[in-house]
């Protein structure tokens, strides 16, 4: 549900091998939590049955044995990661919404679009009315059910992992051996869901959770952040926009009788009356809940940063060491899911025996690092920003436009029969048709003022909380909450006072401009919100993230990349360009045990861009590669800029080496600064491959020959580079660098 976006997945390394590999090296034994697990305790949940009776299954305190709805399979879709302390109903309603959010949007649309033509038609039994409320029962049963409707077309529906459902909590031996054959569970993932809640990373198996995924063999697995707090934000907006446009149908409905005029007589007067008396407490609740739950939001949104900042898993809470390792209900003693955790951490994030020996906890110190640069990025960009993805508000602020959108058609097909029989004479047809088009079109043209501001309220809702949030660090919170309503209310009557202008009396051509208003409005101000998005999807300026990650290999390891060496992970190096504020390479210095050394090697792992129309091309590209000369050579002790520049080079060299000159990379050099990196040092990269050696291209094949076959590289891949080196000779880039400089 944040803004992190969506990663192909390249093609799995062979986890049971370096699983193997690594257990050789590690001494891996029963006091650690194996990455294999027994067929017959492998089981994942429908999310039907994960979503029923509304939260229970997520409950701390339900004793429900839920096991039997669970069933076995071979491969789970998402691994639920959340923490037993945040209400069950909350969690609920946060997968309602990633789940069935948008097929409620979708469906609902269809269901609006055949209800309104009868409308138009004068065929649906009981008007605007039936199709207004077949549109809001649409909605909320598919909000609902949609998982369920699915399975009852037989259609697929996700598996998902959720611990209490599909680890056995009634035979204590098969509960155990669940328990400790978590990670296969994650293996057999293919992406982590964390319902994230300022609790969730403070607990151990949270955080256990999160290492496997970052681990170099999950081969790039996505993860995503679905934020509790700010799922109810958007739900309560739905909720106020609901309400507000409730209103507004007794509004319309009086309007449209009243004959041009406000309030048509004393009856219509005191049905407005009473409806503001119905409406305004509900009003007054929606708004003061939707500012309070913003505002905690955004506290714990600016607390995120420095949490990352300082992560370590030795500060994870686990409920075995809370009580003393004895079942406060049955006085038995509990096994230790904390030295498991950490025996498992030890087998993955540690690089050799003379690391262990160097340090006890170096393998903690690996995985502290390793959440605290990626989680930098995935939270403190993505999830930190505060912004939903654009599909979940548009999703739920299509409900009250797409009820409302009946309600219009009738009103203007009914004026315009009713103008149209004002002109009764056969020479008088032309003008009976012109008033018709008239009255018609003046009544669907005001209709545009609906999706407008209920777009509007949502983004309200999002951006004023964070000036809640401002207020609230020098004044009591209620003082905040009332500025964050009166600046709603404020808002929300300025975007909309030029249509209640132009509403009496209501013309065509001035809604045209209205219209226009709205949406420079709209644009501008989604524009700006989701500015990052749009330079990613569009490519404008060097806005990509090249995708490559940086592991370190101690000089003292053994073998090499072909014999059992896996990276521990020490760096994300960011090439995101997302702003002006961000138009720099960042890559922090490491810290610890972790810091470059004299004769360290790094390695690179080349990941796919996030550009969409390359994804299909190079979804099976996930290379573990040796920097070689660039990196072999002795480091200062801290990272220093000349090391940036080495792993660029090292990362376009391997980037040539795998690409699809057909359809996946070609010599247009603004494509290859698409990469991360302007012109001129592309061709540095290309010089450098030939400096060495006049068989530039050749030596760069036996190198991807080399490097590739502990990556198990399809051989379409491997030919794909093949065709591209041919290219890059004919096309004289490789052996006449210089000349490709001066153009």
């Amino acid at each position: 549900m944040v803004p992190w976006r969506p990663e192909p997945e390249p093609l799995p390394t062979p986890a049971a091998e370096r699983e193997r590999r690594s257990s050789r090296r590690s001494g891996h034994s029963s006091d650690s939590l194996p990455s294999e697990l027994a067929a017959e305790l492998l089981r994942g949940v429908p999310v039907d049955a994960c979503l029923s009776r509304f939260g229970e299954h997520f409950r701390r305190d339900s004793q429900e044995d839920g096991y039997p709805l669970s069933q076995s399979t071979h491969c789970i879709d998402f691994f639920l990661s959340h923490d037993w302390h945040t209400s069950g109903w909350k969690k609920t309603v946060a997968l309602l919404l990633y789940f069935n959010g948008v097929p409620a949007a979708v469906v609902t649309l269809c269901v609006c679009i055949l209800t309104t033509g009868l409308e138009w038609a004068n065929q649906l039994p009981g008007g605007w009315a039936t199709a207004t409320t077949a549109t809001y029962t649409t909605y909320l049963l598919v909000f609902c059910f949609w998982q369920r409707i699915r399975r009852f077309c037989r259609s697929s529906v996700p598996v998902v992992f959720l611990d209490r459902l599909c680890i056995d909590q009634q035979d204590d031996d098969r509960k155990r051996r669940g328990i400790q054959g978590l990670a296969g569970f994650l293996a057999t993932s293919k992406k982590l869901l964390v319902l994230w809640t300022p609790k969730t990373f403070t607990r151990l198996w949270c955080a256990f959770e999160l290492a496997h995924f970052l681990r170099p063999e999950s081969g790039g697995k996505p993860v995503e952040i679905l934020p509790v707090p700010l799922a109810l934000l958007l739900m309560l907006t739905c909720v106020l926009n609901l309400v507000f446009w409730s209103f507004f149908h007794i509004w319309l409905h009086i309007e449209s009788t009243a004959n041009g005029e406000l309030v048509s007589g004393e009856g219509d007067f005191w049905v407005v009356f009473s409806a503001l008396i119905v409406f305004s407490p509900v009003f007054a609740v929606c708004y003061t809940l939707q500012a309070s739950i913003g505002i905690d939001h955004v506290r714990e949104l600016r607390n995120l940063e420095g949490y990352t900042r300082n992560f370590s898993v030795r500060d994870a809470e686990c409920f075995c060491c809370k009580v003393g390792h004895v079942h406060p209900d049955t006085g038995e003693e509990v096994l230790c899911d904390r030295a498991l955790v950490y025996q498992t951490l030890r087998r993955w994030y540690t690089q050799s025996e003379a690391d262990r020996a160097r340090s006890m906890e170096g393998h903690l110190d690996s995985f502290d690092v390793a959440v605290r640069e990626l989680m930098r990025l995935l939270f403190t960009e993505g999830l930190g920003s505060g912004t939903p993805p654009l599909r979940l508000i548009l999703a739920l602020a299509a409900l009250s436009p797409l009820a409302l959108l009946p309600q219009y058609v009738h009103i203007a097909r009914t004026e315009a029969d009713r103008a149209r029989g004002w002109w009764t004479e056969p020479w008088e047809e032309r003008f009976a048709e012109e008033h018709f088009e008239e009255y018609f079109w003046k009544w669907i043209a005001a209709f545009v003022h609906v999706p407008a501001v209920s777009l509007f309220q949502f983004w309200l809702a999002i951006n004023t909380s964070k000036i809640g949030a401002i207020v609230s660090l020098s004044f009591a919170k209620w003082k905040a909450v009332v500025a964050v309503v009166f600046t709603n209310i404020f808002l929300l009557g300025g975007f909309w006072a030029p249509y209640s202008y132009c509403s009496f009396p209501k013309e065509a051509l001035k809604f045209l401009g209205v219209g226009v208003y709205f949406s420079v409005v709209l644009l501008g101000t989604y524009s700006w919100q989701y500015w990052h998005t749009l330079q990613r999807i569009f490519c404008w300026g060097n806005t990509g993230d090249s995708g490559l990650l940086v592991y370190l290999q101690r000089s003292g390891t053994p073998g090499d990349l072909e014999d059992d060496v896996t990276p521990i992970v020490s760096v994300v190096y960011d090439r995101r360009r997302s702003s002006s504020l961000m138009h720099r390479s960042t890559s922090p210095s490491l810290e610890g045990p972790y810091a470059p050394q004299p004769g360290d090697v790094f390695q690179v792992v080349l990941r796919c861009p996030n550009y969409p129309g390359w994804r299909s091309h190079c979804s099976q590209v996930c290379l573990v590669a040796d920097c070689e000369k660039q990196t072999q050579e002795e480091l200062p002790g801290e990272l220093s800029k000349d090391w940036q520049e080495l792993s660029e080079n090292a990362f376009y060299r391997l980037w040539a080496a795998l690409g699809d000159s057909e359809s996946f990379l070609t010599l247009d050099s603004s494509h290859l600064s698409l990469a991360g990196q302007e012109k001129q040092k592309v061709f540095k990269a290309a010089k450098e491959i030939t400096s060495e050696d006049q068989r530039g291209p050749e030596l760069l094949m036996e190198r991807v020959h080399r490097i590739a076959r502990p990556s198990a590289l399809p051989r379409k891949v491997l030919e794909g580079a093949q065709r591209l080196l041919q290219k890059l000779v004919l096309s004289a880039v490789l052996s006449s660098p210089e000349k490709v400089d001066e153009s």
